[in-house]
């Protein structure tokens, strides 16, 4: 692994907007980037948005995760003002858990907030402004905006439809801010609202806690936020859309149910949910929402399988044999969906 300072060539830089208090107008934000795309003009894209941000103390770190386009030459159109605060780490291959951490460990002592953008999406230029005038003003050192990703996007809800809930407070209405002390409760009942290219943290934060890069191929992100949330306690959670998502390689979004990657993507959320249960106390409600959630994980990966298996693939049947070796419960799972099958088979 290596890294290096990129010096290439026209970028805008932002003015400072007019409501930003003092205090997070001087503090310096490591935007981290971890990049693989197979297409060029992604990453300038993303990069773009970053300079063009209204909060002025930026720096980017972008993680070139062996990308089949390098990160240099995605850069070609920045001035060499604007490179100047572009650092590219290299490293081998190890999808975006590990790449992430591997910008969380490249930021500088002076960085006083850290944020993360997928190389496929873009911000809104007010995003950092906005998350560190509100971090700021309510003490908070972890912020969540919100992401808009069109029609094809339908999962995401915005962050405006926990207003009104017992554990979410409002903290300011001009614009509405919310802020929770559950984060990890509510992350249980539904994490769709939660994305990690709207994410700001602290610094402090940034010192302490790491993505898991066994999760390669889903859920560290929610097993990120969640930690961040154990360690940060109030959280913020802004309706304004600070991202919109894009159209890049994301190994997440782009799998069905029929694929064989499918299993392994839920075989990666149990484990996110077993890790995550060894950190939570004993509350009982949290403790069966933690249950719900990875018993949907096992039915999810054994329809999946079933769905393999039929059209004769049995790549998934791997990743059920692991499952089998660290989790006795799925086969009390297997049990009931086979009687379930068979039950209505009998009665049509």
């Amino acid at each position: 692994m290596g890294d290096r300072l990129a010096t290439t060539n026209a970028g805008v830089s932002g003015t400072r907007p007019e409501h930003q208090n003092e205090r997070s107008a001087i503090a310096r934000v490591a935007v981290i980037i971890p990049y693989f795309q197979k297409q060029s003009g992604i990453l300038a894209r993303a990069v773009r948005s970053v300079v063009r941000q209204t909060h002025p103390y930026v720096d980017v770190i972008i993680v070139d995760d062996q990308s089949p386009i390098p990160a240099s030459l995605e850069l070609e159109e920045f001035s060499p003002e604007d490179c100047a605060r572009i650092r590219i780490v290299d490293r081998a291959n190890g999808g975006p858990a590990a790449a992430r951490n591997s910008g969380l460990d490249a930021v500088g002592c002076l960085t006083r907030y850290v944020a993360f953008l997928d190389s496929d999406d873009v911000w809104d230029p007010n995003h950092l402004a906005n998350a560190l005038a509100e971090m700021g003003q309510h003490g908070a050192a972890c912020y969540f905006g919100s992401i808009d990703g069109g029609e094809d996007f339908t999962y995401h809800v915005n962050v405006d439809s926990l207003a009104g809930r017992q554990d979410v407070s409002i903290v300011s209405g001009d614009p509405v801010i919310l802020k929770t002390d559950n984060l990890t409760d509510l992350m249980l009942e539904d994490w769709s609202y939660l994305h990690v290219s709207c994410m700001v943290i602290a610094g402090a934060t940034a010192k302490t806690v790491r993505f898991v890069p066994a999760l390669r191929h889903a859920a560290e992100d929610v097993l990120f936020f969640a930690d961040c949330a154990l360690v940060s306690g109030c959280v913020l959670l802004d309706p304004r859309i600070a991202a919109r998502r894009g159209d890049g390689v994301n190994i997440f979004h782009s799998v069905t149910s029929h694929d064989p990657a499918f299993a392994a993507q839920q075989f990666s959320t149990f484990l996110a949910l077993k890790i995550l249960g060894g950190r939570l106390d004993d509350r009982k409600p949290i403790h069966l929402a933690l249950s719900r959630r990875k018993e949907q994980a096992r039915q999810l990966m054994l329809w999946g399988i079933l769905r393999q298996i039929k059209s004769g693939r049995l790549a998934g049947l791997a990743i059920l044999a692991k499952w089998f070796g660290c989790d006795p419960a799925i086969s009390r799972t297997a049990l009931r969906l086979a009687f379930s099958k068979t039950f209505k088979t009998t009665k049509s």
